[in-house]
């Protein structure tokens, strides 16, 4: 007997590979097998060669030992164990490499031809003792789709392919005839087998038949079943999305309830719009809860965790928004007229009378939820310190029948969470409206005479009068005025809509009035922000948020907030959100952010204004986006999440799926590989072939030039209108076609040539055959570009869509031509320019619209660019430097469902009741009506917040032998002073008091001062570091002309990571000292006609980086870090 009783030995990793190595053996051996036999080949594999036994090594070395071949299954778990590298070792010494059959189940394989052997750091599947095993390049099987999740497996007809090139291999045969008698063999099988089943056939036919009936007939009734089953589902969906939109302006909640389960039971265009449309109809909505009774008065604490609700039955009811849990600190009596909280929602304090709008009779408050004796007589209105250590009240005064009138008296109550106190302060002259406390020592106290307001700053220690200001006017018909939490403004409503927002800090409330605005009606509530930036009022009920402008100046525009049919409260917390009430209901705005789109990524003037339009390139990922203008040579690239651009020489042509790009050198005609920082990775001369398509009588620009990667090919497309060139990137080989290219198809098999300006005809071309597969007669100008495998032609104002082939028409889109319009063919989307400060998101095949989508108002204008991410999940959208407008910037639209419905449950806090249901369906109620499905309501802890933009996308994957950066991972949680709740808050001391005067302005998020960023952009590594933290960004400048003014970032940093981030401060040229205990650092940058100054400071868990440009304020920073750390 010979001693190789194996055809093939197979060597691979059993922890990943076992049902491909079971597979391949069971269809070799029997390929081409004739049916008398057992197998055709036998295969050694150890699960079924060996028996158990006390020598493991022996029988393996006995088989390899009886093996003709050796069939590796290359995966990166079969590199790294250690039993195959000593069975691939045993077999290169005692036999070859010739001999050894790679099948690639996993991983890369790549061959260095440069080196003639496999590259190291790319052949993830290869264990490294055949690295330079052979002597020329192998050819190997791909069964990497094997196991793919939804795959066939062995039924795909791929795998006997496979199998006929192993088995041809092993036995040395033909592979041809091999696959012929395969096929020779299973006919005879099959014949053979129908000889035998024809006879049980004619036995089973009788009895076969008079079972058909019946199952035709139950399989027949089954199918309508089914049928109208599916049917009544789609059709409850449908009705439940229809409902939703219909409530989204008078039930907010409801509507968002509802538009979850239309999109769960059925995800279509009409469900994706009402869930759409529950969120962007009322975006800034971030919290809500319902309760039993009507809401008479409403407070809550300055961090907004806590909010107190006071009924019209006299219930004080405290809602904790972290654990979704509704206390009741009084359950009856008197209606609530009145009610205030400490910033720590810890002390509450409320007034009661008979009703709503009757004089006070009493007060309660509490202290941690224990009620805390206090004086008999005070009465409202009533005021908590910040602290809640004490109370101020008024006293009760009595008319000779012994009802109360409105006190004139001014009370407090101290030392609440402890031995409370109660002493009197002194009189005020007027009709006491309402107190405020501006600080822990002082209030503000709001009286009125007649029509006229007055407003008195008095201490709390003597009463003494320290300010007064009066002429504040009031009509008598408004009876809503409102005092900010501050006590620095006054809100008044007047006739005909408009809103007078009136300072307290002066002594002439008239002089410097500002107003608001607001539709004319009957206003049922107002409010005042603390510093009296903002005004809301409640009418019919909607909810109007203006920012008040000079009275003198042209009245400002409004924000309508809806979602409720009343609303009879409103208050400004401390950190600038909106709480609002009406019914059983309490809303939570922030009008600060919107929960699809990101705050911006950059704010520098990223394009020339004489450069057109931009145009946005995604990459695979979303997580990189190129910024690109017709008649530019280079490019601007953003990471997106690290805020820090960088300005890239070249013509953009494609993206890699490692995050690098193509790029093209206008003058020197080679193609280059570049990494998101600019560094060059690979350079390629594309020869003459290039030289006849990159014309040499004028500079290409973007616009004149496009690129297509085919990753399958390792190939590069470059066209003009000049010509095609094909670069082979592996050999570096060039061929040139004449096909007219300005755009070409995601999958690069057609290209389009544009000549629509000199009358010409738009040539659709086949890429493969070289030839013209389409002549589309179009309008002088009409513009063409492939939106993945989908043709787009905008002809004036009517775009069509076509087949990539340019045969079909696809849809008919009404359009605007001078705005931007992309088209996410995989996920059915349009994204199209709809108004100043809107887009809109259609369906590609049914036209059907889900939804407007916000855009930056102050910096909307026609130089607009947006581009899908390839998953469409993501709407990257650039907004250029535009002379009426504040800057340029990036921004990122999140439009994946789940983001969705993670807003929409985040804000109801609750499911869909049966009631609900049942009266929206008249169905039998599901088994799961929670918000998002399978239990999924958030619950009392990590509840996430909608208010939140998505995480920041990862960095680009690292180089090749490059470790991630440290600032990539998640920081951990500092004992730190923690961050100002907004910008307001940070800038909100006596010492930033002349910013106002100089005419800057003030900006929340990563600011829109051009020059500091566009300097500090040269610090790629702080901006990293910067990135991941938990931060908030604020700006105060002048944004029009020469930029003048400040920047500043402050971000709770890990002590452990105090070295690592000084380390890259010092690394960019800044000097660092430690001083007071802080670690300072700072670099000024001065010429005649510029100034520049970067500082960071680093001290109790804050990270504090500024940047100061033409302004000669060199205080700042430390004034920064007082107001934050503490002086």
């Amino acid at each position: 007997m010979s001693s190789e009783q194996f055809q093939a030995f197979i060597s691979y990793a059993r922890s990943t590979s076992t049902p491909l190595a079971t597979a391949l053996q069971g269809a070799v051996e029997r390929f081409a097998k004739p049916w008398y036999r057992l197998r055709a080949t036998r295969i050694f594999r150890d699960d079924t060669s060996m028996s158990a036994n006390t020598a493991l090594w022996s029988t393996i070395e006995g088989g390899l030992r009886q093996s003709k071949w050796l069939v590796l299954l290359a995966t990166p778990e079969a590199a790294a164990s250690e039993y195959v590298t000593n069975e691939l070792r045993w077999w290169l010494d005692h036999k070859s490499a010739d001999t050894i059959l790679l099948v690639q189940a996993s991983g890369e394989l790549w061959w260095d031809r440069a080196a003639n052997r496999f590259d190291t750091a790319r052949s993830t599947a290869l264990p490294r003792v055949l690295v330079d095993a052979y002597r020329e390049e192998p050819r190997w099987i791909d069964l990497r789709w094997f196991e793919d999740e939804g795959g066939l497996g062995t039924a795909d007809p791929r795998f006997e392919e496979r199998v006929a090139d192993i088995a041809a291999t092993v036995r040395g045969e033909d592979r041809d005839g091999l696959i012929g008698e395969n096929v020779r063999q299973h006919r005879r099988a099959r014949r053979l087998a129908r000889s035998a089943i024809a006879g049980l056939t004619v036995l089973l036919l009788v009895a076969v038949m008079a079972g058909i009936v019946a199952v035709m007939q139950a399989g027949e009734a089954t199918q309508q079943r089914d049928r109208a089953e599916e049917e009544a589902r789609v059709a409850t969906a449908r009705q439940l999305a229809a409902t939703a939109q219909s409530l989204v302006d008078t039930d907010i909640v409801k509507a968002r309830l509802l538009a979850d389960q239309a999109f769960r039971m059925e995800d279509d265009a009409l469900t994706r719009a009402a869930l759409l449309q529950s969120i962007t109809s009322n975006p800034y909505l971030l919290d809500a809860v319902d309760f039993d009774g009507s809401a008479t008065a409403l407070a809550g604490s300055a961090d907004g965790k806590h909010v107190i609700i006071g009924t019209s039955a006299g219930a004080v009811l405290q809602w904790d928004r972290a654990g979704r849990a509704m206390t009741a600190l009084r359950e009856d009596g008197g209606a609530v007229t009145g009610i205030s909280v400490s910033d720590d929602g810890r002390t509450v304090a409320a007034a009661f009378g008979k009703d709503a709008w009757r004089t006070t009779r009493s007060i309660a408050v509490w202290r941690d939820g224990a009620l805390v004796e206090g004086p008999s007589d005070a009465v409202g209105p009533v005021v908590v310190s910040p602290s809640g250590e004490t109370v101020v009240h008024a006293r009760t005064t009595t008319t000779s029948s012994g009802d109360a009138v409105p006190g004139v008296e001014v009370a407090v109550l101290r030392g609440v969470s402890g031995t409370a106190n109660a002493e009197p302060l002194g009189e005020v002259d007027g009709y006491l409206r309402s107190v405020a406390f501006r600080d822990e020592e002082n209030i503000v106290i709001l009286i009125s005479s007649d029509d006229l307001l007055t407003a008195q700053h008095r201490g709390i220690d003597d009463f003494s009068l320290h300010s007064e200001a009066g002429r504040g006017w009031i009509p008598l018909r408004y009876q809503v005025d409102a005092l900010a939490g501050s006590g620095s403004a006054v809100a008044v409503p007047m006739p005909g809509g408009d809103v007078a927002v009136y300072s307290t800090l002066g002594s002439d409330m008239s002089q410097g009035a500002r107003r608001g605005a607001a539709p004319d009606g009957t206003v049922t509530a107002s409010a005042v922000s603390a510093t009296g930036a903002r005004v809301a009022v409640a009418s019919s009920g909607a909810i109007y948020v203006s920012e008040p402008a000079p009275a003198d100046a042209e009245r400002p525009d409004f924000l309508t907030l809806t979602g409720s049919t009343i609303v009879t409260q409103l208050q400004y917390l401390g950190n600038g959100q909106l709480l609002s009430a009406g019914g059983g209901r309490v809303l939570l705005w922030d009008l600060d952010r919107h929960p699809l789109l990101s705050t911006m990524e950059a704010t520098t003037s990223t394009l020339s204004n004489a450069s057109g339009a931009p145009v946005v390139h995604v990459n695979n990922s979303g997580t990189q986006a190129i910024v690109t203008a017709d008649e530019l040579t280079e490019a601007v690239w953003h990471v997106l999440g690290v805020g820090m651009p960088q300005r890239v020489s070249g013509l953009f042509l494609d993206w890699l799926d490692d995050g690098s790009a193509f790029f093209v050198e206008p003058v020197t005609g080679d193609v280059v590989i570049l990494s998101s920082d600019g560094s060059e990775i690979a350079r390629n001369s594309l020869g003459e072939a290039g030289a006849s398509v990159l014309r040499d009588e004028a500079q290409l620009r973007s616009g004149d030039v496009t690129g297509r990667y085919l990753a399958p090919d390792d190939t590069l497309l470059i066209g003009t209108m000049a010509g095609l060139v094909r670069l082979d990137l592996a050999s570096g080989n060039t061929t040139a076609t004449a096909i007219q290219t300005s755009s070409l198809s995601g999958s690069g098999a057609y290209a389009v040539g544009n000549d629509t300006f000199n009358g010409k005809p738009v040539i659709v071309s086949s890429v493969a055959d070289d030839t013209t597969v389409a002549e589309l007669p179009v309008p002088l100008d009409t513009t063409s570009r492939y939106h993945d495998e989908l043709l787009v032609l905008r002809e004036g104002v009517v775009t069509t869509v076509r087949t990539a082939d340019g045969g079909r028409i696809v849809a008919t889109l009404a359009d605007n031509p001078a705005a931007p319009l992309v088209i996410d063919q995989g996920n059915d989307l349009v994204a199209s320019f709809l108004a100043v400060g809107r887009m809109q998101l259609s369906s590609l095949s049914s036209g059907i619209v889900l939804g407007g989508l916000p855009l930056d108002v102050e910096r909307t204008s026609p130089r607009l660019g947006y581009g899908f991410s390839d998953n469409g999940e993501r709407l990257v959208i650039s907004y250029e430097n535009d002379p009426s407008a504040r800057g340029g910037g990036l921004a990122v639209l999140d439009l994946s469902p789940s983001r969705w419905i993670e807003v929409v449950c985040a804000t109801v806090g609750r499911g869909l009741t049966a009631a609900e249901w049942r009266e929206t369906t008249g169905r039998a109620v599901p088994g799961d009506l929670t918000c998002g499905g399978a239990g999924t309501t958030p619950g009392a802890s990590g509840r996430p917040d909608p208010s939140s933009p998505p995480e920041p996308a990862s960095p680009p994957a690292t180089a090749p032998g490059q470790s991630a950066p440290e600032s990539a991972q998640s920081p951990s949680a500092p004992e730190a002073v923690g961050l100002p709740s907004n910008c307001i808050a940070l800038f909100d001391d006596p010492a930033f008091s002349t910013m106002g005067s100089r005419g800057y302005e003030l900006f929340e998020g990563p600011g829109p001062l051009g020059a500091p960023v566009a300097a500090q952009s040269t610090d790629v590594g702080i901006a990293a570091l910067l990135a991941p933290l938990e931060r908030i960004d604020c700006s105060w400048g002048r944004f029009e002309g020469a930029p003048e003014g400040f920047r500043t970032t402050l971000a709770l940093l890990p002590a452990e990571r105090v070295d690592e981030v000084v380390a890259v401060i010092e690394a960019n040229g800044i000097l660092c000292e430690e001083v007071d205990g802080r670690t300072r650092c700072e670099l000024v940058d001065a010429a005649e006609e510029y100034l520049l100054a970067r500082s960071h400071v680093l001290g109790d868990g804050v990270w504090i980086a500024s940047v100061v440009v033409n302004d000669g304020d060199t205080a700042y920073s430390d004034k920064v870090a007082d107001a934050v750390l503490g002086s």
